[in-house]
């Protein structure tokens, strides 16, 4: 995820790395001992902070915004992104890539 962070958008990759609101919407909840109220609560406060890193980081393009099946084939074929920026749904992928790599390492 670094490198594909990089090679979309070199001048914010630290920033984005660095934002607070990046580690909210990769943290994992843990649903020990909290009733459904709280787990929502915490569900709604990852996805707020995901939107919010959408709108910072992500721009639209001028041929639309891929979908991740798109960005994957590219990734695959060799396309060189180098240039591009980062559209919501690349921001996206990266978030959820690494919120599941996260919940991952929890296990």
């Amino acid at each position: 995820m670094y490198t594909f962070l990089i090679s979309k958008n070199r001048d914010e990759a630290e920033s984005f790395l660095k934002d607070p609101n990046l580690e909210l919407a990769i943290k994992e909840i843990d649903p020990t001992d909290k009733s459904r109220e709280k787990i929502q609560a915490e569900k709604k406060r990852k996805e707020e902070a995901l939107e919010i890193m959408k709108k910072r980081y992500g721009r639209k393009n001028e041929a639309g915004e891929q979908q991740v099946g798109d960005l994957l084939k590219s990734y695959v074929e060799g396309h060189d992104p180098q240039g591009e920026r980062m559209t919501p749904g690349d921001v996206e992928c990266i978030i959820r890539s690494l919120a599941d790599y996260n919940t991952w390492q929890a296990y």
